[in-house]
């Protein structure tokens, strides 16, 4: 009964991560659309200045103008660019408190064991041990941190942590470059799912 009401409370503090998280995606969108807006209002007032610099014969002043709007252009390029980046991200519905507490089920199932911490408010697992080419690594520690989950478009929210790293030949204190390529490699799973992604690893580094 305590195991279910811990899985729902943090569901329901993934599901206040998520409102947060769209909430700042959307603010992020309105900030670049105002900077785009102001930008256009720029080449407008250029585009005055022009029109009077000709009917004065003022073609020094033309010329700074011309100049600014070519600046400003390359900066609009940029500015469209960033807006699209926000525009054209997959937008996915908001899960509901059931399906939340369902797939923090079947991570548990999968791994055996799922931690939560209500102080740091932070869900982990570990993984089995891992193999790559041949090569042991050990177990991994996968840590999603929930109060960063809202920064999710502009920060990691997560920690992978090898809890038997492999020291390279070289050095006892460097951890086996192999170790970065599998770290990569749970970053890449990060980005394609929410939960179940999170905790997942891909078949061929097991």
């Amino acid at each position: 009964m305590e195991e279910t009401k811990t899985l729902i409370q943090f569901a329901n503090r993934i599901q206040e991560a998520l409102m947060k998280l769209k909430n700042e995606r959307y603010l992020e969108l309105l900030n670049r659309l105002t900077g785009f807006a102001g930008q256009l209002q720029e080449v407008t007032a250029e585009s005055r200045k022009i029109g009077a610099s000709l009917v004065h014969g003022w073609f020094s002043a033309a010329d700074r103008c011309h100049n600014s709007v070519s600046r400003l252009l390359h900066d609009i390029q940029y500015s469209v660019s960033r807006i699209q980046e926000l525009t054209e991200a997959p937008r996915k519905e908001m899960p509901k408190l059931s399906l939340l507490v369902d797939e923090l089920n079947q991570v548990q199932q999968e791994f055996g064991n799922i931690d939560f911490d209500k102080a740091e408010n932070t869900i982990c697992v570990v993984t089995e041990p891992i193999n790559l080419e041949g090569l042991y690594l050990g177990p991994f520690k996968i840590q999603l941190e929930l109060d960063k989950l809202s920064e999710l478009h502009r920060s990691r929210t997560y920690r992978i942590i090898a809890l038997d790293p492999n020291p390279a030949a070289t050095a006892e204190d460097v951890t086996h470059p192999h170790v970065s390529k599998v770290l990569d490699a749970l970053k890449i799973v990060f980005s394609v799912g929410f939960l179940k992604g999170c905790f997942r690893i891909p078949s061929n580094y097991q």
